[in-house]
């Protein structure tokens, strides 16, 4: 189990490494870009949730790997797993709630270069952000129900 977590964790500091990557490739694809495009207020908005979602996958990133580390050392049904496991969660959240502030630069590239692939693109993106906060709030309600089971096992 142990080799398992560790691999686990080597993929979430692989996978938050990815999310600082996209954001430093899209910022140089916008400075060394289309100089009229800075004009458009997509533009920033992009931006603007770009390093959000950067920010916040930092946060799950670093999150998740206290999870897992507490799962190394036996105590995956606790309190602080939980509280963990809610962090992560909200912050999914927020990264499925800011990946609809990118769409509208999806829709401005799709118009300009005539490109119908490019919105579904977009989409795909979104849904699978949602898709992650899916899972992490299901794992959190599985965790709570555990750890309200154990509580009444051990009060009986």
């Amino acid at each position: 189990m142990r080799k398992r977590v560790n691999l686990l964790k080597i993929v979430v500091i692989l996978a938050t490494l990815g999310f600082f990557i996209m954001g430093a490739v899209f910022t140089m694809i916008v400075v060394l870009g289309n100089p009229d495009i800075m004009w458009k207020n997509s533009v920033y908005l992009t931006l603007v949730m770009v390093y959000l979602i950067d920010i916040l996958a930092l946060s799950t990133g670093i999150t998740l790997y206290k999870l897992l580390n507490l799962i190394n050392h036996g105590q995956l049904v606790s309190e602080d797993s939980l509280t963990k496991m809610k962090r992560i969660s909200t912050n999914l959240l927020f990264i499925t709630i800011f990946s609809i502030g990118i769409l509208p630069m999806f829709y401005n590239f799709a118009q300009e270069s005539d490109a119908p692939g490019v919105m579904g693109l977009g989409f795909l993106m979104f849904g699978i952000a949602l898709t992650v906060y899916s899972i992490s709030w299901v794992l959190e309600g599985l965790l709570r129900s555990n750890l309200d089971q154990r509580k009444e096992d051990s009060n009986d």
